[in-house]
């Protein structure tokens, strides 16, 4: 789990809260989709997910309703390296992680 700064490259909050027993990124590193699982205990919160790339880029963005606790992104298009995923619950950062993509072949 990272928190604060991930990189000098990536301009991302430095206020992640460590509630990662809440929130679950699998499988990491992936080929193709991430899934995330929201603990049943916050499901009564709206749920915001971006991914960025290495350069801050937003990549990924979506608002999920509350009762949805899991999420599948499908990143298959993307080239392999590291991105980043940042999980937002009630509008605070709730959980951040850094993925890492890599080639299936």
């Amino acid at each position: 789990m990272l928190s604060g700064d991930w990189s000098s490259d990536v301009a991302l909050p430095s206020n992640v809260q460590d509630i990662g027993s809440l929130v679950s990124v699998f499988p990491n590193p992936f080929t193709d989709v991430v899934n995330i699982q929201v603990d049943p205990v916050c499901r009564l919160s709206p749920v915001e997910i971006s991914v960025y790339d290495g350069l801050g880029k937003i990549i990924y963005h979506s608002e999920k309703q509350a009762c949805d606790i899991q999420h599948s992104i499908n990143l298959g298009e993307c080239s392999p390296g590291v991105y980043y995923l940042l999980v937002k619950m009630d509008g605070k950062v709730a959980a951040s992680e850094k993925l890492v993509k890599w080639d299936k072949h």
